[in-house]
């Protein structure tokens, strides 16, 4: 007896019960079914994310933009690359979302993730682009589970937003600032105190820096720095690994909660290639604060670098 197009015939009644023989034909159409359903889930194609121009950002010289779009970017993205004589800083991946992939395809496991990338269009004045591209990882492959490459999603619109509207905002502050720069600063704001060293495996050239073992300024209304070293590993793409420490000073007679300090790397004729910018708790109970500062990198041309005091959060402010 035959049952649709799906039991040719219908064996003999034996002991073990009931045999049914799939046709030959349906035998195929499955296949091609589950052929075209492999083909299906593995020929999604990548979208390249594309540079975005940003509007017209505050007036701001370049060699005081720079660290802050840097800035911006390390505060949300761990760095990667960051170049100001080219004008470019790309970030590396961060996970934005997770996904379930069955037990027998790891669990669950990273499935988006994202990085920014910024060039200088014009320095003067200054123009941008951005772009943060946005990756995908689609599900492992039946019956063998296999994992699948990560594949380009295009642009992250609400993060490219974000960060524009982050740049517009820290720049205008940066240009407000600068026209009213003749006003005395508030008290929570420090006069810059610094101090220059060289890394401890590479030894200056062109003269002795300043000793790192004494404060850089007797003022008693500064936090200072003191006992500043820099160490340094090589890294990738030219590109080194700076580890910074010393002591953060504060005699003024207030109780300061952190410090913000600027390091400004250097070469050998003493000019500037790179900024990092980086916040410090110190003690309410001390004078002396210690602070350990790793930097990526930083181009291998770096021979020395000075860091300076440009802020302070007051208790009681």
């Amino acid at each position: 007896m035959a049952v649709g197009f799906l039991m040719s015939r219908r064996h003999p009644r034996t002991d073990d019960g009931v045999f049914v023989q799939i046709s030959p034909r349906f035998s195929r159409w499955l296949g091609c079914l589950a052929l075209l359903a492999l083909t299906l889930a593995g020929c999604a194609r990548p979208i390249p994310a594309q540079w975005q121009a940003v509007p017209p950002l505050p007036a701001v010289p370049f060699e005081k933009a720079w660290p802050v779009l840097v800035s911006t970017v390390t505060d949300k993205y761990p760095i990667e690359t960051s170049d100001p004589v080219a004008g470019y800083v790309r970030s590396g991946w961060i996970v934005l979302d997770t996904c379930w992939f069955g037990l027998l395809g790891g669990g669950r496991q990273p499935c988006l993730q994202a990085r920014s990338e910024i060039r200088i269009v014009q320095k003067e004045p200054l123009q941008i682009q951005i772009r943060v591209n946005l990756l995908k990882k689609p599900p492992p492959i039946p019956p063998a589970y296999l994992s699948r490459d990560w594949i380009s999603a295009g642009n992250h619109l609400k993060l490219e937003e974000e960060l524009r509207a982050e740049f517009v905002r820290r720049l205008e502050a940066v240009r407000a600032s600068a026209v009213h720069s003749p006003i005395p600063r508030p008290p929570s704001v420090v006069q810059p105190a610094q101090s220059i060293t060289s890394p401890s495996n590479s030894p200056s050239k062109g003269g002795s820096p300043k000793d790192p073992s004494r404060p850089s300024l007797g003022s008693e209304d500064s936090l200072l720095i003191k006992g500043l070293k820099a160490s340094k590993q090589a890294g990738h793409a030219g590109q080194g690994v700076w580890t910074l420490t010393g002591m953060i000073v504060n005699r003024t007679g207030r109780v300061a909660t952190q410090a913000s300090l600027m390091a400004t790397f250097l070469d050998d004729a003493g000019g500037e290639i790179l900024r990092d910018q980086q916040v410090f708790p110190l003690s309410q109970t001390a004078q002396e604060s210690a602070f350990a500062w790793k930097v990526n990198a930083v181009p291998v041309a770096a021979s020395k670098v000075k860091v300076r005091v440009i802020g302070a959060t007051w208790a009681g402010k």
